[in-house]
């Protein structure tokens, strides 16, 4: 479903009037953004297109090698997967096929893989002071050092060994693509030329090939240049998310990680062979990165992220069957509101407390069934009260008439004894007149 290997067999393509139609890029450094569009490279109608959020960010740095000082313009673009935005917006809501409604505020997450692209590109070279046997010099995978990729001739060669004509004029020279010379690396580098000078249609590949094109361009001018970029892509674990923006669906994917520390972990690096897609081998396609002083970078990682999102798949996405093995892909759906729910903190009291409750139930009864002792007195409010207007006043107990505000009468421990008379009363434990009463305890099975 995420191939590590993309090929002529997928069928991918990239359109150039329409990713110029759609997106615009900003050129400030170290920022990342975020643009939100609804794209699709292909010209089918059956897919249902939902907005993407593309990120991407640019840095630059400079280099000093054997070869020279270069201007590195480096990078990243992601995008969520056309796969992933028909994962969670084709599929309803509910198994009855409920559509979506716009009124609710949730989202739909899903873990997939996304597409992220890195793109390193070199400081233009003016072909003016060259001959075809100068070096092509490329960023190596990590955008910090400079390697080579052939002389400009082993160059030239390689477009006409895989189909271009000597005859092909110097303003038209198409990108040149091949697989890095990096030992053990997944990415490719990709050759660009653009031609500044008029009347450049006059001379042809076989002229630059034979040293024709040097000796008949004056020195002093710059009409041709060409600047080369190290492109790698990779498969990243990510979470992805539907929800509203706006009014409008948008796929959302995390913040792109730092450039510095390479690449993240668990990624899967991606084999391709810019070649075979449809687009990429135009003279237009590199003349779209030499539109601004800065983001030949920015525009080629963005293109091929767009392109690398719609690997082909089954269109038809159904629940899965016991028949039958299908790739499993979990749908979480989150709601956002107010709400209100139990703490563990409390449950766990009110267990405390419950099961207080039922172990002194339970010892009581286990008290009263081996004694045989049990009793209803007192068991109201209105009996203490006939008991106390029965019982002695107590010097004790002072200023209460009016209400009692002191936590201090509520500590007063209160007992009931048989006084002289031989009648119960309520009595203070500090009471100090007690001591001149014959006061003593109750005794079961007797009235009173």
């Amino acid at each position: 479903m995420f191939p590590s290997r993309l090929e002529k067999t997928q069928d991918l393509t990239f359109n150039l009037d329409r990713f110029n139609t759609t997106y615009g890029f900003a050129e400030e450094l170290q920022t990342e953004f975020t643009n939100t569009q609804v794209y699709y490279n292909r010209n089918e109608t059956m897919v249902q297109l939902t907005s993407r959020a593309l990120h991407y960010i640019t840095t630059e740095n400079e280099i000093s090698s054997r070869y020279g000082d270069f201007l590195v313009s480096s990078a990243s673009a992601t995008i969520p997967t056309q796969l992933s935005a028909q994962v969670l917006y084709q599929i309803p809501l509910d198994m009855s096929g409920g559509a979506w409604d716009y009124g609710h505020d949730y989202t739909r997450s899903v873990k997939l893989p996304r597409v992220t692209v890195t793109a390193h590109c070199l400081t233009a070279d003016n072909t003016r002071h060259t001959t075809v046997d100068t070096l092509v010099t490329y960023a190596l995978d990590g955008g910090t050092s400079i390697g080579i990729v052939s002389d400009l001739k082993a160059l030239l060669q390689h477009l006409l060994d895989h189909g271009g004509s000597q005859d092909t004029p110097v303003n038209a020279i198409p990108p040149i693509w091949i697989a890095s010379p990096e030992p053990g690396s997944s990415s490719f580098t990709g050759s660009f030329f653009q031609s500044n000078c008029e009347g450049l249609e006059q001379f042809t590949i076989s002229d630059l090939l034979l040293n024709k094109f040097n000796e008949s361009v004056l020195l002093s001018s710059s009409c041709l240049s060409r600047k080369t970029c190290t492109v790698a892509a990779f498969w990243e674990p990510s979470q992805h998310e539907l929800a509203t923006d706006s009014g409008s669906w948008v796929v959302h994917t995390g913040s792109l990680s730092s450039m510095s520390n390479g690449l993240p972990e668990n990624t899967r690096p991606i084999y391709a062979d810019p070649n075979s897609i449809t687009g990429l081998s135009t003279p237009t396609f590199g003349a779209m990165l030499s539109k601004t002083l800065r983001g030949d970078s920015t525009r080629l990682a963005a293109a091929l992220a767009t392109v690398f999102a719609e690997v082909p798949w089954k269109e038809q996405i159904k629940s899965a069957s016991r028949e039958k093995q299908y790739t499993v892909i979990k749908i979480a759906l989150t709601r956002f509101g107010y709400g209100y729910e139990t703490s563990s903190v409390s449950a766990r009291l009110s267990l405390t407390v419950i099961m207080a409750y039922c172990i002194f139930a339970v010892g009581y009864i286990t008290y009263m069934l081996s004694s045989g002792h049990t009793s209803t007195a007192w068991s109201s409010a209105t009996e203490i009260i006939v008991l106390a207007m029965q019982s002695k006043r107590s010097e004790h107990l002072r200023h209460v008439s009016a209400g009692v505000n002191c936590l201090a009468t509520y500590q007063e421990p209160v007992g009931i004894r048989v006084s002289g008379r031989d009648h119960l009363e309520l009595v203070f434990e500090h009471d100090q007149s007690n001591q001149s009463r014959s006061l003593r305890r109750a005794r079961l099975n007797r009235a009173y």
